[in-house]
């Protein structure tokens, strides 16, 4: 993937996002599976749960631009680090065949979850840019009443609709996508408020968050709010909005270039394929491993963030050296398309 004409502060959050991921992951399946009765690995799981989010309203901001090339790179990578990964895992770690081959499919599999969603979304979104091109404000408006009435009041206050539940589906996504829009469109507008101020509503935020955690530890529960957990933590939740809009506004606010972090950004999705599968299971299993060992949550939560660095550094040079056949599947995809023509006629 190319590194020029890149924001480097966008960059960046790409980056913190995936960072956000490794982190949460090991709070949820390493560190409050294996120590439930210590708060903090619970409590630190909403703020570090902004990853999924920001990558889908980063592609809002800019808008997603369909190509073969970039659906080839796209399911290219996918299949080819699932087959690898898999066949290693049957080799060396004695994981069943068929359940191999099913997670080899990679599009509709629960593991998965994320990429078939964006890719339905990538899909789409030749109609989706087209409709916000010619947005105006109160039709923007109106869109997001709509969408927002759809992913939070049915799917997450009354939950009535099954295929709304959880906030990882298709609605939710391209409600994402239009927050990252509509940040675009009013980018003017909301520059005029002051980062520090941006800074102060997250660190008070999230600090409420993290007390209820410790005080409430057991239910999450507060009068005339309700669960606090399930208000701040699932995908279509308010809190996870409030969040997400909140880092993405704080890094659009950095002015800087750097070749450094454009190159290292240019790995992130190989960073989200490797953390579905074993090798995300050692990770997971050093950071219990971690927690057993060492005698504060707070170190062991500095370890954390250590181990997901280097999960990531981990990443970019296994992405490096796939890069060659990277750029094989992108010249294939682009030899393709100009002989069809399919990106031009459906943007």
């Amino acid at each position: 993937m190319s590194t020029k004409n890149r924001q480097s502060n966008m960059e960046l959050l790409r980056i913190f996002s995936m960072l956000c991921i490794v982190v949460y992951h090991i709070l949820l399946f390493g560190l409050d599976a294996h120590h439930p009765e210590e708060p903090l690995y619970k409590s630190l799981q909403i703020p570090f749960h902004v990853g999924v989010p920001i990558f889908v309203m980063i592609s809002g901001y800019f808008g997603i631009r369909f190509s073969l090339r970039g659906l080839f790179r796209l399911l290219g990578m996918a299949y080819i680090y699932a087959i690898v990964i898999e066949l290693l895992s049957v080799v060396f770690f004695s994981v069943p065949l068929g359940s191999a081959i099913k997670s080899m499919l990679v599009i509709g599999t629960g593991r998965h979850w994320f990429l078939t969603t964006y890719l339905w979304l990538y899909l789409l979104s030749p109609i989706f840019n087209r409709y916000f091109t010619d947005l105006d404000s109160r039709r923007r408006l109106y869109l997001g009443f709509i969408l927002f009435f759809m992913v939070f009041y049915c799917g997450h206050l009354m939950k009535g609709d099954p295929s709304l539940e959880s906030g990882k589906n298709i609605i939710n996504f391209l409600f994402l996508y239009y927050i990252g829009n509509t940040i675009h469109y009013y980018e003017s507008h909301l520059a005029r408020i002051k980062w520090q101020i941006l800074l102060l509503i997250y660190i008070l935020f999230n600090s409420f968050v993290i007390w209820v955690g410790y005080e409430y530890q057991s239910t999450w529960q507060l009068p005339m709010i309700g669960n606090i957990w399930h208000r701040c933590f699932e995908y279509d939740s308010v809190g996870l909005y409030l969040n997400s809009i909140l880092v993405f506004l704080l890094f659009s606010r950095l002015h800087f270039s750097s070749r450094v972090v454009n190159n290292i950004a240019s790995s992130v999705f190989t960073m989200y394929l490797i953390s579905v599968s074993f090798i995300w299971d050692t990770v997971r299993d050093i950071s219990v491993w971690m927690s057993d060992t060492l005698d504060s949550p707070y170190f062991v939560i500095v370890a954390s963030l250590i181990l997901a660095i280097a999960f990531m550094i981990f990443s970019v040079i296994v992405d490096k050296l796939f890069s060659p056949l990277w750029r094989v599947l992108t010249n294939a995809g682009e030899c393709i398309d100009k002989k069809i023509n399919i990106s031009e006629n459906v943007r």
